[in-house]
């Protein structure tokens, strides 16, 4: 898992959305926690890419903000 960070000071920055890439085919894109309010309570919302170009362009743009300091690991398996 992969936290927005200050390049400059490696200090964590506020990224709500949530993204995830699939078999490098597919990407949601969404707001939704996995919690009980973001399931029961709140109004949350997200969309399914089912296209590889998408897909492989997000994964592009992980990497880009990885290479800048603009992303860094926070969870590992």
């Amino acid at each position: 898992m992969l936290g927005y960070c200050d390049s400059e000071t490696g200090q964590p920055r506020m990224q709500h959305s949530k993204v995830l890439v699939i078999d490098d085919r597919a990407a949601l894109v969404t707001s939704a926690n996995l919690s009980y309010a973001a399931v029961e309570l709140n109004l949350e919302t997200g969309v399914l890419v089912d296209d590889a170009a998408f897909a492989s362009q997000i994964t592009r743009r992980f990497a880009d903000l990885l290479a800048a300091g603009n992303l860094r690991e926070v969870m590992s398996e």
